[in-house]
């Protein structure tokens, strides 16, 4: 083997080193956040939905213990999660 053979060794081994992904534990999986219903009722009746991440919730929730007008009905998994399609 000569030196110039050498050299294109080492040149196409580093070209394939760096083509190659690489992948290690530090790499985050993808999370998708679920989407919750919740279903308020009004002080003096009606309904309405709301639909909100599933992380907002109990803030969400946390606030509207000091509502005077609104009050919690219902708490489901939302249909237009993306899990439910």
């Amino acid at each position: 083997m000569n030196p110039m053979q050498v050299a294109q060794n080492r040149t196409a081994r580093l070209v394939r080193e760096a083509s190659t992904p690489v992948y290690t534990t530090a790499t985050k999986p993808v999370v998708r956040e679920h989407l919750m219903a919740i279903e308020w009722e009004w002080d003096m009746g009606g309904r309405f939905w709301e639909t909100v991440p599933e992380s907002k919730v109990d803030g969400i929730l946390e606030e509207a213990e000091f509502s005077t007008t609104k009050y919690l009905s219902d708490l489901d998994h939302s249909a237009k999660c993306w899990c439910q399609k």
